[in-house]
Order: C-alpha cells, then structure tokens, then sequence
C-alpha cells in the first residue's frame, strides 16, 4: 500500500528511527540487552522486522555508538536498513543523531519519523500501521500506547511496595 503524495495531513514517506545505543546497564550482561537472544535472533532484529515488515516504511535507521561491535552481527541486511553510528549521551542526543542522518540521506522536510526503542520488541506491523492511520489527520504526531491490564505497584525509596495504582483508564 502507498501513501498519497505529500499534503497537510499525510506525510511523503515514513522513516523508523529505532535508539540502539544504550549500554544497557540495567539489566547486567556481556552485551547490552538490545543485543540479547530471544526465540533465536536478537531484540533489535525482532524490533526491526516489524518495520521492515510495515510496507509503508521507506527506511529504517538504527542508531548505534560509534565503535559498536554487535550491531552488524545482530541485524540481518536488508536495503532499507541502515546503522546510524551517531548514538549519543542520552536517547534523545540518540533520536536527534538519527533524525540528522535522515535529513543528510535525503529525507524530505514534510516526511514523518517513526521513533521506538530498539529493546522494546514486541511492536508488530499491525501496531505501526494502526499509529500512522491514527497520525494522518494530526498535525503534531502520536504516540503508540496500550491499555495496561496488569497490577501497577510503586515502589519507596527502601524498594518496598508503597501502592497499588489504579487500573482504571489506564
């Protein structure tokens, strides 16, 4: 399926920028958990499937540290997939770096940028497709969201269960 020519409400072409550059320092390890297995390929290469798999993605950038050595073992080539190797400090440092590559491989001003964590795999073609219908008539953007049906407990600052919140609209 194509997206019609650009106009106010529809964008040109659609770009995923997916931060990998993270050290992953919460969840300990020999690599960063982005770079992790799981079902027999890494996180990333789940989490970019899924927009390779999206027919209206025209590229997919994944934003890596300079000097990454597991990236290129961890993806499987494809032509829309390019390594960004402009990771920042932060992710946003991370997302800007992508966002500039795009531009310098000449996106156009009025395409869109689709921006999810390369650790957060369990984003489906579905998923992205639903978000860009909903983004069409938006002048700002949206972001991706699910109802959240499990128990959400907060923690003090001993780490012990402080609350339950609530469920409700959530």
């Amino acid at each position: 399926m194509q997206i019609p020519p650009a106009s106010p409400a529809r964008p040109s072409r659609c770009h995923a920028v997916i931060p990998s550059a993270g050290s992953g320092s919460r969840l300990p390890g020999d690599a960063p958990k982005q770079y992790r297995r799981l079902l027999g390929e890494s996180v990333v290469q789940h989490t970019v499937r899924a927009f390779l798999q999206t027919s209206r993605i025209a590229s997919v950038s994944v934003v890596v540290q300079e000097g990454d050595v597991w990236a290129a073992d961890a993806l499987q080539p494809d032509p829309r997939l390019h390594l960004v190797p402009r990771g920042g400090a932060t992710r946003a440092h991370s997302v800007l770096g992508g966002l500039e590559a795009l531009l310098d491989a000449g996106a156009a001003h009025d395409d869109w940028a689709l921006v999810h964590d390369a650790a957060r795999c369990c984003i489906t073609p579905e998923l992205i497709d639903r978000l860009i219908d909903a983004c069409l008539p938006d002048d700002v953007g949206g972001l991706l969201a699910l109802p959240l049906p499990d128990t959400l407990k907060a923690a003090d600052s001993a780490g012990r269960v402080a609350c339950t919140e609530p469920r409700e609209g959530r």
